[in-house]
């Protein structure tokens, strides 16, 4: 699905566009994220720590992991900036898209015009239907994780092979764990299951992290 980094960019643009469509139709129906299954991704990280590389774990599952990571980064990076975290918001596409400027001229110019026109129209009470949360019940954003996830996240990006992706996918997963909770946003039980996984074997994520040197450094 993600091959080179413009591939990125036009699926932001697009899942922008599909959450503002659920947005204006009123949906109902929650985005629910795929996320990595922790007993799965231990038996990657045994493999890869029995042999220095993955040997009998199918690689397909990997590559899907890589896919999760992004996918998952992506809903972060748009509701970030959907919400008014980030320097830039998409006036462009939410004109387009919720207002249909070509056809009635009318048109916000910055974040708080389409936030203003957003509670006025009571789409806020679709978006709080509809977009994935955190288990505490926060707003899917992230101040502070963004940056160090997305040179990760491009990183995934331009790699196949399965051996770095187990090193950058453990990577962002570490990251994500350390920015308050992130990690549940990309592996089921989040804080929780890595804390078990490192638990069952404390060399595992002390191997892989050297591996990280290797690969990356």
């Amino acid at each position: 699905m993600f091959e080179h980094t413009e591939d990125y960019y036009q699926e932001y643009d697009n899942l922008f566009r599909d959450i503002l469509g659920l947005m204006v139709s009123k949906s109902n129906q929650p985005i629910i994220l795929r996320k990595i299954n922790p007993n799965m991704y231990q038996k990657a990280l045994n493999d890869f720590m029995k042999f220095g590389e993955i040997t009998n774990y199918p690689t397909k599952y990997i590559h899907a992991w890589k896919n999760i990571i992004i996918e998952n980064f992506m809903y972060l990076d748009v509701i970030t900036m959907f919400f008014g975290h980030t320097s830039y918001f998409d006036v462009e596409i939410f004109n387009d898209q919720v207002l249909n400027t070509d056809e009635t001229g009318n048109s916000v110019s910055d974040w708080s015009e389409a936030m203003e026109y957003i509670e006025d129209n009571h789409y806020d009470e679709v978006l709080d239907r509809i977009l994935p949360r955190f288990s505490n019940g926060h707003d899917l954003v992230s101040d502070y994780g963004l940056e160090p996830l997305r040179k990760i996240v491009h990183e995934l990006i331009n790699t196949t092979n399965p051996n770095e992706l187990i090193v950058l996918i453990n990577k962002a997963l570490d990251i994500s764990h350390q920015r308050s909770d992130l990690s549940e946003l990309f592996i089921e039980g989040g804080e929780a299951s890595l804390n078990r996984i490192s638990g069952v074997n404390e060399n595992i994520i002390r191997i892989v992290r050297d591996e990280v040197q290797k690969f990356l450094f």
